[in-house]
């Protein structure tokens, strides 16, 4: 798997900007390899965790929408299995678990995880907010923001100038 995750990250950089290319190389590499059918039954079992996740994070936009948790009642409403497993509160999922079977002990850690989230998804906001006036609208960052620049920038958002 070490191996696979090697090709996959080689993918990635040789591919930062499509992800279907990137997954098609690494997809042709890896099957060249002698050990690609070992590593078949992880792979399926990880995808289709991925597809579990993506349905639990469906029931939670679902829940949230219902309870104006983005910004007033949804346009498309949920399919019916979705209502269904949105339709208790205690069944809103976080963390892996369902909120009704969450105990008290475990809800500071719980609340530090999804503040540790937040928070990076708080700075790639910040990032682009601070990028947008720096970068024309038919250019990338690459052509407009030097390297330098954007690592200041980067330190600077991080609220780590001290460290410059």
């Amino acid at each position: 798997m070490e191996e696979l995750q090697s090709i996959a990250q080689e993918a990635t950089t040789k591919f930062p900007d499509d992800i279907a290319t990137a997954t098609a190389y690494a997809i042709r590499r890896a099957k060249a390899k002698s050990w690609f059918m070992d590593c078949v039954d992880e792979l399926v079992s990880r995808s289709i965790r991925a597809m579990i996740c993506d349905f639990r994070h469906t029931a939670n936009v679902a829940m949230r929408k219902e309870a104006y948790g983005y910004g007033g009642s949804a346009k498309v409403v949920a399919g019916s299995a979705v209502a269904e497993v949105a339709s208790s509160y205690y069944g809103y999922l976080i963390a892996g678990m369902s909120l009704g079977t969450v105990t008290g002990d475990q809800l500071p850690a719980i609340a530090e995880s999804e503040s540790a989230n937040a928070a990076g998804h708080e700075f790639n906001a910040r990032l682009c907010r601070a990028l947008r006036p720096l970068v024309p609208d038919e250019k990338a960052v690459r052509d407009c923001v030097s390297e330098r620049r954007l690592r200041t920038l980067f330190i600077k958002l991080s609220g780590r100038e001290e460290a410059a």
